[in-house]
């Protein structure tokens, strides 16, 4: 018996031990509707973006690039994480597709149709898990200059020529970021043009009330060989 009992101890004492339950806690209950997309008179409407989580671990944006010329309608929404990076791309419709999905040129057509419902309920789902907050916007009438700022919610944004973004709260720097990449680059449009230069320039700011991060709109100047790249936006977090 004891020999059975000292066997049966170490049998217990080798056994690995439980590794306990990780819980997930749950997601704060979403505040007001969730973003969503629409198109009509040969246009896309937005409501409630760009939208930041509560949490400030995802930024919703809505992208339209300027189509040139022809000046197509066009939407993606880009998914970023607080430090700017591309973690994922909702195509609704590219500026080439604009004929095809849009026939009438006023009204989409079923395909479009099927991709804005696509992207409502991944809005719909966002908002589910991440609580999004619209972002207000702010800016002033004419920004080409560098050294104009954007206030708003107390904060004051500017992008100068060293090409440094700084988020400011009256003599407070909250946040500081190299601007280097988000310079356009320099080169010909075509074998007789000039080279191009795009000096950037900042024309917008969003901000969500309570929550440390902006999104900032750089915008291009450009002429009539040396047009203008889309606009950029870019997330920045504290």
């Amino acid at each position: 018996m004891r020999v059975l009992l000292v066997m049966l101890l170490v049998a217990c004492s080798s056994r690995s031990p439980e590794v306990p339950l990780t819980g997930h806690s749950a997601p704060h209950k979403p505040q007001g509707p969730a973003p969503t997309v629409g198109f009509s008179n040969a246009n896309f409407d937005t409501t409630g973006l760009p939208a930041i989580a509560r949490s400030r671990d995802l930024v919703v944006l809505a992208i339209s690039d300027n189509d040139s010329a022809r000046g197509n309608p066009n939407l993606r929404l880009e998914l970023r994480d607080r430090r700017d990076k591309l973690v994922e791309t909702i195509a609704v419709m590219s500026a080439s597709e604009f004929e095809t999905l849009v026939p009438d040129a006023f009204r989409p057509g079923p395909l479009l149709e099927s991709r804005i419902r696509t992207a409502n309920k991944k809005l719909a789902t966002l908002h589910a898990d991440y609580d999004l907050i619209v972002m207000q916007e702010y800016g002033v009438a004419n920004t080409i200059g560098r050294d104009t700022p954007i206030e708003g919610d107390g904060l004051s944004v500017t992008f100068f020529d060293d090409n440094v973004l700084r988020v400011r709260r009256g003599d407070q720097t909250l946040i500081t970021a190299d601007g280097s990449a988000w310079l356009a680059p320099k080169g010909q449009r075509c074998a007789q043009c000039p080279v191009c230069e795009n000096p950037p320039y900042l024309t917008g700011m969003y901000k969500a009330a309570t929550i440390d991060a902006v999104v900032v709109r750089i915008a291009y100047q450009g002429n009539d060989t040396c047009w203008e790249p889309p606009d950029q936006l870019h997330v920045v977090t504290w």
